[in-house]
C-alpha cells in the first residue's frame, strides 16, 4: 500500500481501511473476539495493539504542536523494540475486557485520528521537518502507518479467523 502524499489520499485510504476493517469487526461476536488469529494474540488483543496506536499517533501530533518532542514510538521503547512495545500494550489492557469496550475504544481512537488530522494544516500534515519527532518524513506518513497500514494487517488477520469458522 502506498504512502499517501496529501490529504485526501490519507482520508481516502485510511477510511477505506476503516470502513474494511469495521465490516469484517461486525461479524465477530465476544466469542470469536477471543480465538487466536496471529502468534499469540487474541482478535481483542489485535484491536487493543490498533487502538493504541492510533492513539499514540494522536498523542505525538498534539506533543508536536505543543513544541514537544514526544519519545517515540512510546517512552522507553525503540522503533525496533515494537514487538515489546505491542505485547505491553496487551499486558496493560485490562484482562476481562469487554468485546464491545474494546471495539468503542477503537472507534473513538479513529475518530480522534480524524480529527488531528482535520486540525493539522496542510503544511503541518504533508512537509517534512515541520515536527521534530516525525524526523524525515511528513507526519502523514506517520499517521498512515499508524492507522490505515494497521487496519489492513488487522483485517487479514481477523477475515483469516472468520474463514475458519466458517468451515
Amino acid at each position: 500500500m502506498p504512502i499517501p502524499k496529501t490529504r485526501a489520499e490519507l482520508l481516502d485510504g485510511m477510511q477505506t481501511a476503516y470502513d474494511k476493517l469495521q465490516d469484517d469487526l461486525a461479524r465477530v461476536d465476544a466469542r470469536t473476539s477471543k480465538l487466536i488469529c496471529v502468534d499469540d494474540w487474541r482478535i481483542v488483543d489485535l484491536l487493543v495493539v490498533r487502538t493504541r496506536w492510533a492513539e499514540m499517533v494522536v498523542e505525538w501530533i498534539e506533543a508536536g504542536r505543543r513544541g514537544e518532542v514526544p519519545e517515540t514510538p512510546a517512552p522507553g521503547y525503540k522503533w525496533k523494540e515494537t514487538p515489546r512495545l505491542n505485547r505491553d500494550i496487551i499486558a496493560a489492557a485490562p484482562k476481562r475486557r469487554a468485546w464491545k469496550a474494546t471495539k468503542e475504544a477503537f472507534v473513538a481512537s479513529h475518530d480522534a485520528v480524524l480529527e488531528a488530522v482535520d486540525g493539522l494544516s496542510k503544511r503541518e500534515l504533508e512537509r517534512v521537518g515541520v515536527f521534530e519527532w516525525a524526523d524525515k518524513w511528513p507526519v502523514l506518513r506517520w499517521i498512515s502507518i499508524s492507522t490505515t497500514t494497521g487496519y489492513v494487517s488487522a483485517r487479514k488477520y481477523i477475515r483469516k479467523v472468520l474463514r475458519e469458522q466458517e468451515r
